[in-house]
């Protein structure tokens, strides 16, 4: 039977399907859904759930993974396996969090992910990773993901130069990856900012976005990707 678990506040709303044993699946994020968050969504859910929160190729996604690493050239596919209660706080209309800690025993590695959501609808994401056993582990990257649907086709962002700064770029989100990048060390004249995908020809009254952020002044990546599969993470 699946647990669904939802957080909601200012009209957005995050539905989480942690039945396990791996890492929770986000089954919606977007627009309140109402009574529908908890009770219909939840039949709909072998229809609709994708990759878990940090997929990889152990889960059978073959889009960019969202954990990479390796011990001395081994064990570089992770296959979570949550190893103790989530932990939920808040409810519906008021935000709240989900934490939830999952391991691979064969690699012997252990990541906690917290999801929070404010009182004005903003979700913040973050993974934390810890090496259980004797010897060094490399770490090539944690990637912070939610899905969008479909209909969200189109894709924003910024770029400039010196006197020329923050210029909207527009372009459409087909299949493959768009990757912003600054390897400047800190945040520069054409630095993203903002990733936005949103339906065709949003604009500040009308259509729908989601947009994410990395709340980080230095080295960063922004990624949006759609899989052959249909499936689309920002």
């Amino acid at each position: 039977m699946s647990q669904i678990v939802v957080l909601s506040a200012a009209g957005t709303c995050l539905v989480l399907d942690v039945s396990g044993p791996g890492l929770p699946v986000v089954l919606h994020y977007g627009a309140d859904l109402g009574a529908e968050a908890g009770g219909a969504l939840g039949a709909l859910v072998p229809l609709v759930a994708g990759p878990p929160l940090v997929a990889g190729q152990g889960d059978g996604w073959y889009g960019r993974p969202g954990f990479g690493g390796g011990r001395v050239g081994e064990h570089w596919a992770v296959r979570w396996v949550v190893d103790g209660e989530v932990v939920v706080e808040g409810g519906p209309g008021r935000g709240g969090a989900v934490t939830v800690g999952a391991v691979d025993e064969q690699v012997g590695v252990r990541l906690v992910s917290e999801l929070v959501m404010d009182s004005h609808g903003v979700l913040r994401m973050r993974h934390a990773v810890t090496n259980l056993q004797g010897g060094a582990y490399r770490v090539d990257g944690v990637i912070c993901a939610v899905p969008v649907p479909g209909r969200a086709e189109e894709l924003l962002d910024f770029t400039g130069r010196w006197a020329l700064e923050k210029v909207p770029q527009r372009r459409a989100f087909g299949q493959g990856a768009w990757v912003r990048e600054n390897r400047r060390g800190r945040t520069g004249h054409d630095a993203a900012g903002v990733l936005v995908a949103g339906t065709p020809g949003f604009g500040f009254r009308h259509g729908e976005v989601w947009g994410v952020h990395a709340g980080w002044s230095g080295n960063h990546v922004h990624l949006a990707e759609r899989t052959g599969e249909g499936y689309a993470l920002l």
